[in-house]
């Protein structure tokens, strides 16, 4: 059906003599943090920013935070001796952290009271990749398998997902 339209050419507007403003994106940093030990290798997450604008890094065995609302920078953690640290994760919340290691284990830490919360097994190689949802931490490891762990229940039950023929480098959950 062919209606006619009530507006004529002088009711559109015209965007063709609008001039965008130019953005000024500095060629600089606003801040640098040091790393020394950085472990800058392929299918690690070393870096996670949580919602209180924390910054966490992961050297060798120790996390270090930086807090972007005053800059203060301190040591947070450091896991056993002989592993080290291959990716980390804030819990939704802002106050757990997830430490996955290059020995298949995690560590769920109180960032609060830097107390270690509880220690989960069940990789056979380093853990490359955490997520959360909610209550539910995602890992994904080197063994080719992603676990799926309920944290509110203190068994070391898991359900793994199969199927990936290599290392699992990056997992994300769809807020």
């Amino acid at each position: 059906i062919n209606k006619k339209s009530n507006l004529d050419r002088s009711d559109h507007i015209s965007l063709a003599g609008i001039r965008p403003v130019p953005r000024r994106i500095s060629s600089t940093p606003e801040r640098c943090l040091d790393a020394p030990k950085f472990n800058g290798e392929s299918y690690v997450e070393l870096l996670d920013w949580n919602r209180e604008n924390v910054l966490v890094i992961a050297l060798r065995d120790t996390v270090y935070a930086w807090n972007a609302n005053d800059g203060v920078a301190s040591r947070l953690i450091s896991v056993s001796d002989g592993e080290y640290i291959t990716s980390l994760a804030w819990m939704p919340d802002g106050k757990i952290l997830a430490v996955g290691t290059d020995q298949g284990n995690i560590q769920l830490w109180d960032c609060t009271t830097l107390n270690l919360i509880r220690h989960i097994a069940g990789h056979t190689s380093r853990i490359g990749t955490l997520s959360w949802n909610t209550n539910t931490l995602a890992s994904g490891s080197g063994d080719s398998f992603i676990h799926h762990r309920d944290i509110r229940t203190t068994s070391q039950s898991f359900s793994p997902m199969i199927g990936h023929t290599s290392e699992v480098g990056c997992i994300s959950w769809c807020p």
